[in-house]
């Protein structure tokens, strides 16, 4: 997702389309400055990047002394882990969801997806690709030629292990995010990213070259 502090003039993602906001950022290659980069180049925003910040602790503590308005890049699970208290004091905003599909606790606060603001629908299908990195996550792998019933059965039992009531409660209690793709889901995204066509993948380089407002 993006953030902003709430008090700076840019309060919605629509005010990013006219207004500039300027936000921290790491080295090219991490989601916090190539996501912001190629919102610019496919939705029209107006983000001014600072980059060279280490990693998200840095540019949150920019954010917290002023020498940046807000963050792109930064999951849900983070924001929970790192700066539980922002929301709950309105002292940052969530500007919009850098998603395809959206996260329920955050589209519960009425904030829009990135995606349904693209220029184009060509637009639409290279932000849905670069965004699916973040759909993965941290995936669990195994070497080809496993029997096909041993997978099944190493998915149900890490699915099982995800809902377990414990493990639920303590991830609650230290402020974790739990929420599991299945390796059915994942397998059938692979699939479709590796069938993206040539000209897309280009479209997609060009989308992460930064070009301030």
């Amino acid at each position: 997702m993006c953030i902003a502090r709430a008090d700076a003039v840019v309060k919605s993602f629509k005010d990013l389309l006219t207004q500039e906001l300027i936000i921290g950022a790491s080295q090219p290659g991490t989601s916090t400055r190539d996501f912001p980069a190629m919102l610019n180049n496919m939705t029209g925003t107006r983000f001014r990047l600072v980059s060279g910040y280490p990693g998200t602790r840095e540019i949150t503590l920019a954010i917290e002394k002023n020498e940046v308005k807000g963050l792109c890049g930064f999951s849900w699970s983070s924001l929970q882990a790192q700066r539980p208290d922002w929301i709950k004091s309105g002292f940052i905003r969530v500007l919009v969801q850098e998603h395809d599909t959206g996260h329920p606790d955050i589209s519960r606060m009425g904030v829009p997806l990135a995606v349904d603001f693209a220029k184009t629908p060509e637009n639409r299908r290279v932000m849905e690709l670069i965004y699916s990195s973040e759909t993965f996550g941290r995936p669990y792998m195994m070497s080809p030629g496993v029997p096909a019933e041993r997978v099944a059965a190493l998915r149900q039992a890490f699915m099982t292990a995800m809902r377990d009531p414990e493990l639920l409660a303590e991830a609650g209690r230290i402020g974790l995010v739990i929420d599991p793709i299945s390796g059915e889901e994942l397998q059938a995204l692979a699939e479709k990213i590796f069938a993206t066509p040539a000209t897309v993948v280009e479209q997609a380089k060009q989308a992460l070259e930064y070009r301030s407002p």
